[in-house]
């Protein structure tokens, strides 16, 4: 007769396994179980409370931390922002075509109107009206006083406000750390072309918040499902972004370019393509929004711009009151003629630029630092001291040259990865390195398309146009930090974000134009071009 085995022992190591396996998949929960191995709902905690609470906590600190940096980015930005009070390098001509659009005038450019549109409606509808008396001659003429300048200032600066914050959600956004992410945020904040260019009338505020809000736009429309509401939406918005940022200037390419690419083609970010009835919908919305900025020139400006007429054919001349060629009768052109014609001229004109600034300087000038741009420069004497007050156009040391260091560095290590591939393919194993990689790669891209067109033409250029490109390359310097482990990476951030204020303090007399003895001002002239 066989004996009877005893089981109960098994079944209960087995239950208790099973028991350990239901905690595994829901560890972070830590949820009870009961003998049928299904969540008790009734007497417990809902299975997503605790990611639910992870998620909420997680939302609020980065609520917080944009509060901070907006504050932050306002004190830098609207600090002292009515002096000087006279019209600062490039505000020679963005002062006179604000003016000259709130007053009906044609004029030409070798951008789109589209961001001088944006800061003269803007201005006056917050109470900015032009003097018909002040004509502006000279960089250093000194505004009227009853003539309120300060408000199209604040209008850019308020869009240079706005570049810190979107740094900040762009970075998370790329799943970078909320501790990179501040470095990045910081930077952008802190850097002297961004505070310098931002405080003065002119477009470079608005061009580098319309890049950020179409890179973050893309962001979120490759997140999307095809078909889905939520999809259409964000291929909307990202086209318009897109089609604003080309608006401001050319020179905005680089990003629209970039999200082109990967779009149509499903890079990284992105499971499959986006179809090419999606494509030519994001383009044909980014077109519509470019043209439409030419639509509200040509019809709101209609009175001759004396020399500037010249620029536009005659039978347009002809339709310009007080126009030499004005004729009362003549009837109004074709927009798509004109349309044409006149992009044709800007981007001619803008090749033909052969004059050389004493200012100018070259792009490897720029990722090193080497060389800014004198925009104000006031001499005086108090007593026995001579002071100077100056506003010199300079990259924060800190930021420009820790940029440099994270676009070598990542550029050495792709370089690295490719020659011991099969070390790295072994070690990279990870889906967050991974990540890591393709994103420092699609960084590394933005900022070389940045700089090519600089690489490519001959032509006056100055530091502000690495506006764009160091924007990619900040972002590379978080992601440079995520890949440190993580007890480096807090000490690391710290010490970057210490310095970059060090620095912010040190050459402010340089933004804010604060005076100082000439001893004072050699003192940070730590460059021999910082002149």
């Amino acid at each position: 007769m066989l004996e009877t085995v005893d089981l109960s022992p098994i079944r209960s190591t087995m239950e208790g396994m099973r028991h350990r396996k239901l905690k595994e998949n829901n560890s972070e929960l830590s949820e009870p179980v009961r003998e049928n191995g299904k969540v008790d709902h009734l007497s417990h905690p809902s299975i997503h409370t605790a990611k639910e609470l992870r998620h909420l906590f997680s939302w609020a600190s980065d609520v917080l931390i944009l509060v901070f940096f907006t504050i932050s980015a306002m004190t830098t930005r609207f600090y002292r922002l009515s002096y000087p009070a006279a019209v600062v390098f490039d505000e020679l001509h963005f002062s006179k075509f604000v003016d000259r659009i709130l007053t009906n005038t044609w004029f030409f450019d070798i951008h789109p109107p589209l961001g001088k549109l944006i800061l003269a409606y803007v201005s006056h509808y917050f109470g900015y009206r032009p003097d018909p008396d002040f004509v502006i001659e000279k960089i250093g003429h000194e505004y009227p006083a009853h003539m309120n300048y300060v408000i199209v200032r604040a209008v850019s600066a308020s869009f240079s406000v706005g570049t810190v914050p979107l740094t900040y959600l762009v970075a998370r956004k790329l799943r970078l750390s909320p501790i990179s992410s501040c470095v990045a945020a910081t930077s952008v904040m802190l850097d002297f072309l961004g505070i310098i260019e931002g405080r003065l009338i002119l477009m470079d505020s608005q061009l580098l918040f319309f890049c950020q809000l179409s890179l973050y736009c893309a962001l979120c429309l490759w997140e999307t499902v095809p078909g889905t509401r939520r999809r259409t939406f964000w291929l909307l918005v990202t086209g318009l972004m897109c089609g604003i940022a080309l608006s401001i200037k050319h020179t905005a390419l680089g990003t629209p370019g970039l999200i082109a690419v990967i779009s149509f083609f499903g890079l990284h970010f992105m499971y499959k393509p986006l179809s090419f009835l999606e494509c030519l919908y994001a383009g044909l919305c980014g077109l519509g929004v470019y043209t439409a900025g030419f639509y509200v020139m040509f019809n709101a400006l209609w009175k001759t711009g004396g020399k500037y007429d010249n620029f536009m054919p005659s039978h347009f001349r002809k339709t310009l009151i007080g126009s030499d060629h004005y004729n009362s009768t003549a009837t109004r052109v074709s927009f798509p003629r004109l349309f044409v014609y006149l992009n044709r001229r800007m981007v001619a004109s803008n090749a033909n630029i052969k004059k050389r600034h004493s200012w100018e300087s070259d792009w490897y000038h720029w990722i090193a630092n080497w060389r800014g741009v004198l925009y104000f420069v006031k001499k005086y004497k108090l007593g026995a001291k001579e002071l100077k007050e100056q506003i010199y156009l300079l990259g924060n040391p800190v930021c420009i040259y820790l940029t440099l260091v994270s676009v070598c560095t990542f550029f050495t290590l792709g370089l690295l990865s490719v020659r011991y591939r099969h070390y790295f393919r072994r070690k990279l194993q990870t889906s967050h390195l991974l990540w890591m990689r393709s994103t420092g790669i699609f960084l590394l891209c933005g900022w070389l398309c940045n700089l090519l067109p600089y690489i490519l033409v001959d032509r006056a250029a100055f530091i502000y146009h690495y506006m764009p490109g160091l924007f990619y390359g900040q972002l590379l310097m978080a992601v440079n930090l995520d890949l440190l482990p993580s007890r480096f990476r807090s000490v690391a951030a710290g010490l970057a974000m210490g310095l970059m204020f060090a620095a912010f303090i040190y050459w402010s007399p340089w933004i804010y134009a604060f005076p100082l003895t000439k001893e004072q001002h050699d003192e940070r002239r730590w460059l021999p071009r910082w002149t």
